[in-house]
């Protein structure tokens, strides 16, 4: 482990010495209490600092499998240490190329920072795909995890299957028989006589061949079985091949057409894109009919890009509302006067349907405001005045300024600011405390992200004990307290607590634990006169405590 370097200084003037603790090069293990004591002949005194280092946080680890099907894979994973700040969300990506490079080849799955597992969706079958994950806190991402591999399973066939029969005429021997799925894209499926007894696919992952008996004279002939149910035969696969990409374009431009006007294919109706703001597009679409639906449709996957990008899409999964026969969702984080192209896919149980024709839309140029820049000005015992700036960059309209603010051990408060003034000056506030302030401007379109948060802190330290001469005034069995001779450190004293105990014993005896203040004198009674004693009195104010720790000698009590 590497030498941690603390440096201590200490600067005396008259009357005062001021000691400041350096930590070279903080770390997250620096994170604790520090503990500042002085002791002089007439007393003791000491002040607790709690100190936190944040940081990024640690890559997630125990990256774990729950669950694999066909397409799509559940994973699980922990997070060690969140860098002493909350995960605000975490990322999964995953790709089919080598896990040494990570670039435009990779997709990522977005998940909230309460979530601690994910389901990758609308994968491959039979695939092998790398997969890592990534946290992210206020202050960045952390590294990646270990790369983990999974290989999808093999895929039941989700569609039902339909049969596609020829009987050649010159021979009543000859029978070909397909069964293949039903598929949006699927225009037909190629078979091919190899060899006796054996009928295969060529070039064609989606069909299933189960029978056919066949004579040896037709075995180089190709044959298409089309989704009507109807068998053709081709002398060659260069003309089926040629036949097959002329029903695949008759196909798209009978489901396909331009931009927003074109019906999703596999959906019913048409899409439609509605502009919410200038990072926020709504997406409106409805349900594939009964019969192409092949099961319950459980949810949607709506994938959006940039126009004209070549980058992959990136999908937002969304549960199916079967209340409502018009379904809809909200893109949000994207960037300002952009096109977007985005497309829609259902998916059930055994997995996702094909996507759909894109549709487009266009972010509004107006975006919600830039948080203004805030200064410490002034500070009191319980104020503290600021000051803000508006951005130079930022042109859109602020009808609303507000102001967040906490001390250390307190909760979130905040105030609502006019936008047509540049200071305020909280009131308030608790005394000789540290506050943590930062601002957000308003506008119709929204909230801006909150401004970089400053410290401060109002004017006051904690109680000064007093000497012991000026403080005691013993008697036989009691002593006479004089707490108006504790200074207040600019903070008002709150109230003080006293205990006492035997100098050779190490029980403390409670003689009140709260007592008001203002208060001039306090009498602690029934003490031994032949005994001594130790007296220590915590004096509390909203600057903190101090505890004056002093002996009281026999002696001291004969009259």
């Amino acid at each position: 482990m590497p030498f941690k370097l603390y440096l201590i200084r200490n600067i005396s003037k008259k009357h005062q010495t001021t000691s400041e603790l350096q930590i070279v090069d903080s770390a997250r293990n620096d994170t604790g209490k520090f503990t500042c004591t002085v002791v002089s002949d007439i007393g003791m005194d000491e002040s607790v600092i709690q100190f936190l280092v944040q940081g990024l946080p640690d890559p997630p680890s125990n990256l774990t499998v729950l669950n694999t099907t066909s397409r799509s894979v559940s994973l699980f994973w922990e997070v060690a240490h969140n860098g002493n700040s909350h995960i605000t969300g975490s990322i999964v990506q995953y790709q089919t190329v080598s896990d040494t490079h990570w670039n435009g080849q990779t997709s990522q799955l977005i998940v909230s920072g309460a979530e601690n597992s994910a389901t990758l969706r609308a994968l491959t079958p039979i695939t092998l795909y790398f997969v890592r994950a990534i946290s992210e806190n206020a202050l960045g991402q952390s590294r990646p995890s270990l790369v983990i591999n999974i290989t999808t399973e093999e895929e039941g066939n989700p569609f039902p299957f339909l049969t596609c029969e020829k009987k050649i005429p010159q021979t009543k021997k000859f029978v070909v028989k397909s069964h293949f799925q039903r598929h949006t894209r699927q225009i037909g499926a190629i078979l091919r006589v190899s060899s006796p007894n054996q009928m295969q696919p060529y070039n064609d992952v989606f069909a299933d061949f189960r029978t056919i008996k066949f004579e040896e004279k037709r075995k180089k002939e190709v044959f298409l079985c089309n989704k009507k149910r109807e068998m053709k035969i081709y002398d060659s696969i260069q003309n089926f091949k040629k036949k097959r990409h002329e029903l695949i374009k008759q196909e798209q431009q009978k489901n396909t057409g331009k931009d927003n006007k074109n019906p999703l294919p596999g959906l019913r109706g048409r899409g439609a894109v509605h502009s919410t703001g200038a990072q926020s597009i709504k997406v409106m679409w409805k349900p594939p009919s009964e019969e192409s639906q092949h099961g319950h449709i459980k949810g949607y996957y709506i994938g959006y890009r940039t126009s004209q990008s070549p980058d992959n899409y990136v999908f937002k999964q969304v549960e199916a509302n079967s209340a409502k026969e018009q379904q809809s969702t909200y893109i949000t984080g994207l960037q300002p006067f952009t096109k977007y192209d985005i497309v829609v896919k259902a998916y059930n149980s055994a997995g996702a349907g094909p996507k759909s024709g894109k549709i487009s839309g266009k972010t509004l140029e107006t975006a919600p405001p830039t948080s203004p820049i805030v200064q410490i000005e002034a500070t009191g015992a319980s104020t503290i005045a600021i000051s803000w700036k508006k951005d130079i960059k930022d042109k859109s309209a602020i009808p609303e300024y507000t102001v967040h603010y906490k001390s250390d051990d307190g909760d979130w408060k905040s105030e609502q600011l006019g936008s047509s003034v540049d200071r305020y000056t909280l009131t308030g506030l608790k005394c000789g405390s540290r506050y943590q302030l930062y601002m957000t401007a308003s506008n119709s379109l929204g909230t801006g992200e909150p401004s970089t948060p400053v410290f401060a802190r109002t004017q006051g330290a904690a109680p000064m004990s007093p000497q012991a001469s000026v403080f005691l005034q013993p008697n036989t069995t009691y002593v006479v307290l004089h707490l108006s001779s504790w200074k207040e450190g600019g903070c008002p004293i709150t109230h003080f607590a006293v205990q006492h105990r035997p100098k050779y014993q190490s029980q403390w005896i409670t003689a009140t634990d709260k007592l008001d203040s203002p208060r001039d004198v306090y009498v602690l009674r029934h003490l031994s006169p032949d005994r001594d004693y130790v007296v220590m009195v915590t004096a509390h104010s909203e600057a903190g405590l101090t505890q004056g720790e002093y002996v009281v000698g026999h002696y001291l009590h004969l009259p």
